[in-house]
């Protein structure tokens, strides 16, 4: 056949160099596959979200362990106390110990606790057991929520409840506390009516 005869379109389409061959390495994209690059550049990363909140979440923490008291004072405790001293722990001479009152923070009317005819500034008190309670630091002044014995023949650190208002089982010491600055805050505020309360 004569080379310079005229091709037919077919044969001419076929000569043409097609796209993604061999030589060039590229391959042709497959169906459904146009704009995946797009897509996936456009999708918003979480990571950075999640890292921000975590790192959030532990300043808070940290900011609330910082700005907390370091001794709580139980709200309980106090609600059942008959009576919240502030008072200075000292030997009695006798191998025990006394409580001098310098602050009344919560106290019965006179005669409301049977053989107590009230507490005063001064005024100094035999607490039993003292000595074992939770928080005892030896000489010094404490905060001191007591209750009567039941024989009526002096005090003892009332106990603290649990977290539903129920009393411990057995005999379980009750709990006294430094009476450092914040300490007597806290309890300042939760035993002294607001100005408000009182009009």
């Amino acid at each position: 056949m004569n080379s310079d005869s005229p091709q037919s379109p077919a044969e001419e389409m076929a000569a043409l160099p097609t796209t993604g061959s061999a030589e060039s390495g590229c391959q042709n994209p497959g169906p459904g596959s146009e704009g995946v690059g797009i897509r996936q550049s456009g999708r918003p990363t979480v990571w950075p979200w999640v890292l921000g909140i975590y790192c959030g979440w532990l300043l808070a923490l940290a900011l609330l362990a910082w700005t907390s008291p370091a001794e709580v004072v139980s709200r309980s405790q106090l609600a059942l106390a008959a009576v919240v001293v502030r008072g200075r722990v000292l030997p009695d001479g006798n191998g025990g110990w006394q409580t001098q009152v310098m602050e009344i923070f919560k106290a019965p009317p006179a005669h409301a606790v049977p053989g107590h005819d009230g507490i005063a500034v001064g005024e100094r008190l035999c607490v039993q057991g003292i000595d074992h309670a939770d928080g005892w630091h030896g000489i010094g002044e404490y905060i001191l929520p007591l209750q009567p014995l039941a024989d009526q023949s002096g005090w003892q650190v009332a106990p603290v409840p649990d977290y539903f208002g129920l009393l411990p089982r057995g005999e379980t010491p009750g709990r006294i506390y430094l009476a450092s600055a914040a300490v007597v805050r806290q309890v300042r505020q939760t035993l002294e009516k607001p100005a408000s309360a009182e009009r």
